[in-house]
């Protein structure tokens, strides 16, 4: 990372249990929890999800077991972000947009607590 990692926004899923939540309060990693059924909040994340599903995984005709899955899904992701452009970055790959501008840290984080203040700060609740 180019940055250190302050804060995740999750979707309260099951796989961001006690155990999650404990490995972030041990590197003082703040969440963000987004209400249920909302993915206009996540809509990069709910995109390059469907981009991984079209791109990847319907196409994908090898074992499904986990090393070899997780070998075709690296080399895919290589190519996702070193090879293929895309159109939010000006058709450059992330690779090339990375490296066209140095990134700055992140904003100081505010001191808010709840998500609903959080939200708040982006005009997504009345």
């Amino acid at each position: 990372m180019p940055f250190p990692v302050r804060a995740r926004q999750v979707d309260g899923g099951s796989e961001f249990a006690a155990a999650f939540e404990r490995a972030c309060q041990e590197r003082n990693i703040r969440l963000f929890v987004l209400p249920p059924r909302s993915p206009k909040l996540n809509g990069s994340v709910e995109r390059v999800q469907r981009t991984h599903t079209e791109e990847f995984y319907e196409l994908y005709r090898g074992t499904f077991q986990l090393i070899p899955l997780n070998r075709a899904l690296q080399k895919w992701e290589a190519t996702y972000n070193q090879l293929r452009p895309h159109q939010a970055l000006g058709h450059l790959t992330p690779s090339q947009s990375l490296a066209a501008q140095p990134l700055p840290g992140p904003p100081p984080m505010p001191e808010i607590t709840g998500v609903r203040h959080r939200l708040n700060e982006y005009n997504l609740l009345p």
